[in-house]
Formats: structure tokens, C-alpha cells, sequence
């Protein structure tokens, strides 16, 4: 849904770099994927699933068929069911974009959490203890940003 736009200014793509731009991913084909999709964005060459599956990388190939391809379906049943509220033929990926983003940002945060968290208790320096209390405090203030958003309670 990349191509789609998020906004009158941008498209999901480019809100989901401006999001991720200070976070890695910590998987190397993912890390890989993201890396030439949004080469592709910004060459203009308006990349889609099907740009991959033909991709001359096997792994990115396969990475995609992986993400993209899935054993369940969505009952037509339910609109039947559930009349009125369009659930099969709903458009979500506004929705699944924000979520999504905010979720692996508060799991990135979760992970410096704990590595400052170890580095604080490994540290004998008081000075460089002030630092890391300077961070933690910095890291749940992106916390309590992110579960406002989320409308999540991070109880700890």
C-alpha cells in the first residue's frame, strides 16, 4: 500500500520512512527489502508487490511471497453476517500503517529500554549514570507518546 496516499502531502510510503528513519530493523533481508524499496520509491519508479516478485534478488523474493501470501482468507459470510458494516471489502491499510509503525516503535523502545537498562547497571561512572537516567527518561517519554496514541496502558 505504499503508493497509496497517507495524507494530501504524502503517501504511506513516505510517512512509514519519516517514521522509521531513526530506527533499524534488525533483520537483514527486511533490512534489505526496505532498503531497495525506497530506492525504488525515490528513483519514481512506483515499486508494488509484483515489482519484487519478479525481482531479480531470490531473497527478496521469497521474502516477499512470505509476507504477501496467506493461507486464510476472509469469509464472505460476514458481510452477510454483519450487514451493513462492509467487512470483507473494507479498506484497513490507513489503519494497519499507523498500527503497525507505532507497535514496532514500541518494541524497538522496549529493546533500548533494556540495553540501557544493562548499561546503567553495569556502570560505575556517575557521570555516565546520569547520562543513562537522562536517556531512560527520554525513552519513556517517547513511551507515554506512543501508547497515547495506541490508547495502550504500559503497566511496569
Amino acid at each position: 500500500h505504499g503508493l497509496k496516499q497517507w495524507n494530501d502531502e504524502t503517501s504511506m510510503a513516505q510517512y512509514i520512512f519519516d517514521q522509521l528513519e531513526q530506527y533499524s530493523l534488525n533483520n537483514s533481508i527486511l533490512e534489505k527489502l526496505f532498503t531497495e524499496y525506497r530506492q525504488l520509491f525515490y528513483a519514481g519508479k512506483e515499486p508494488t508487490v509484483k515489482t519484487f516478485l519478479y525481482h531479480a534478488d531470490e531473497e527478496l523474493r521469497n521474502i516477499v511471497i512470505a509476507i504477501t501470501v496467506s493461507p486464510f482468507e476472509l469469509s464472505q459470510n460476514w458481510d452477510e453476517v454483519l450487514k451493513g458494516m462492509n467487512i470483507v471489502n473494507r479498506d484497513t491499510s490507513h489503519n494497519d500503517v499507523l498500527m503497525s509503525v507505532l507497535y514496532f516503535k514500541l518494541r524497538k523502545l522496549k529493546r533500548m529500554f533494556d540495553e540501557n537498562q544493562r548499561d546503567l547497571e553495569a556502570s560505575t561512572n556517575i557521570e555516565e549514570q546520569i547520562k543513562l537516567i537522562e536517556v531512560h527518561k527520554y525513552l519513556k517519554e517517547e513511551e507515554i507518546i506512543i501508547t497515547k496514541q495506541l490508547g495502550t496502558v504500559i503497566l511496569k
